[in-house]
């Protein structure tokens, strides 16, 4: 069972919109009687007798669970009826706060914001720039998730410390180009000296 989606700041009031989804990754149906649900803030929501099918989504409204979603920095941590902390899913907007109506969703290790809602279904990823205070924030710009069963989960950096990267990278294979063309052309005319 992952955490698979949340929605911290849904368009209207939190508590009739904001949501928790899960998701069975297994092979096997899991009864998640027992199961718990805890915020950063501690406040825990035990699941009751729920059998998930492999692939099946279970949604876990603020109605059910009463757990209140933070728009600016929220962890979640989803533990199974031994206690045993299986999914942790953690989000610091940093400069930007969850916009309404976007709700972050599990890609990989990592959380993505979306504007894509899909309580109870596959995850939509979506590439769409959104303007907030001139900035652009893309899905880059999210959040952590860590599966290992312990520990924090890890702030991501922006999608802006990746294009530097990439940039970086570009002039590192240039200068590399350009030290090889060097050490070929020194060959080329040492083996022309010595042929005359």
């Amino acid at each position: 069972m992952l955490i698979s989606e949340f929605l911290p700041n849904p368009a209207g009031r939190d508590a009739d919109g904001e949501f928790i989804e899960l998701v069975n990754e297994s092979v096997e149906a899991v009864n998640l009687a027992g199961w718990k649900i805890k915020d950063e803030s501690g406040k825990t929501f035990t699941i009751r007798n729920t059998v998930v099918e492999p692939g099946e989504y279970v949604v876990l409204p603020h109605s059910l669970t009463k757990i209140s979603l933070n728009n600016n920095r929220e962890t979640l941590f989803l533990y199974d009826i031994k206690g045993a902390l299986v999914s942790t899913a953690h989000f610091n907007a940093a400069e930007h706060n969850a916009l309404a109506g976007e709700s972050l969703v599990s890609e990989g290790n990592r959380f993505s914001f979306t504007d894509h809602l899909t309580p109870g279904a596959p995850n939509i990823l979506s590439r769409s720039i959104t303007k907030e205070s001139g900035t652009k924030r893309t899905q880059e710009m999210i959040a952590q998730s860590d599966f290992l069963g312990g520990g924090d989960a890890q702030r991501t950096i922006m999608g802006t410390h990746n294009e530097i990267n990439i940039i970086i990278l570009g002039i590192c294979v240039g200068l590399a180009c350009a030290l090889i063309y060097m050490i070929l052309f020194k060959s080329l005319v040492s083996q022309n000296k010595k042929i005359q």
